[in-house]
């Protein structure tokens, strides 16, 4: 029997549609945070990502969560934690075989209304929340500490990890730098609290903000590097050919009285 153009069209959709889609093999799982201090009752969610051989993000991953106690420590089918009695407990988020761990510590409530921290720091920020950067580029995490009412307290020393350094590194200062494509998280801790912030790494092209620089000695200019696939965001890294002019991607750049060779096609230096 021969179909007809359109019922041939559909025919193939309808194959198409019923095909089964060959999920992403994963290759890593990651969660965040690493550690979690509760009260008795307190809830708190897990963060799972899932990630192929590549570093590439998976966005439809779908976890299970594991608990070694629940009498200590619950966790629901979506990853939320909720602290039940006083000890502690591993927790695994689990795909395709693969699995990331945290471990949960659960306490009861002292005088100052925490668990095991008499900082008086309940809660641990980041600024930015996030980080897109190029490899190279570099970033500042400023942590913000805060009691349960608002008021800001002293961080104190904060520690810092990422957790996957081959794609972005992190120092004891909460400075990142790009290392390779790919998606990473950095965790800082003080005080028996944890921040996170997701870390971005692409390859994109850059674009100077002016094509050509023409600079007397000591005459200052501005050059910016900014990002059009990332919405023109400013980029922060150093300038390629900072031993022949002090240049920043978004600072001010002064002339020296190198060779203005070195400089072909971005700066001129006249005498």
């Amino acid at each position: 029997m021969r179909l007809s153009r359109g019922w041939a069209c559909a025919a193939t959709l309808a194959l198409a549609a019923t095909a089964p889609l060959r999920a992403q093999t994963i290759a890593e799982v990651q969660v965040s945070p690493q550690t979690m201090t509760l009260k008795i009752g307190q809830k708190q969610p897990i963060f799972a990502a899932a990630f192929d051989r590549k570093g590439n993000l998976i966005p439809n991953a779908r976890f299970t969560y594991w608990t070694s106690d629940s009498a200590v420590a619950q966790v629901q089918v979506d990853g939320l934690v909720i602290g039940r009695k006083p000890g502690i407990a591993k927790v695994e988020a689990r795909a395709q075989g693969r699995r990331a761990s945290l471990a949960v510590l659960v306490g009861e409530v002292d005088s100052a209304g925490t668990v095991g921290n008499h900082s008086g720091l309940t809660a641990l920020t980041l600024d930015p929340v996030s980080l897109q950067l190029l490899p190279g580029e570099h970033a500042h995490l400023t942590p913000q500490a805060v009691r349960d009412d608002g008021t800001a307290v002293p961080t104190g020393r904060v520690s810092w990890k990422s957790l996957r350094p081959e794609v972005a590194r992190v120092d004891s200062n909460g400075n990142v730098i790009g290392v390779a494509p790919g998606r990473t998280i950095i965790q800082a801790a003080s005080a028996g609290v944890m921040a996170t912030a997701p870390v971005q790494v692409d390859t994109a092209q850059v674009v100077l903000s002016k094509d050509r620089v023409v600079l007397a000695p000591d005459e200052l200019d501005t050059l910016r590097l900014s990002v059009p696939t990332q919405a023109n965001r400013v980029a922060s890294a150093g300038a390629d050919r900072g031993d022949v002019a002090g240049a920043s991607c978004s600072t001010t750049t002064r002339s020296t009285t190198r060779p203005a060779s070195l400089l072909s096609g971005y700066l001129t230096i006249s005498r």
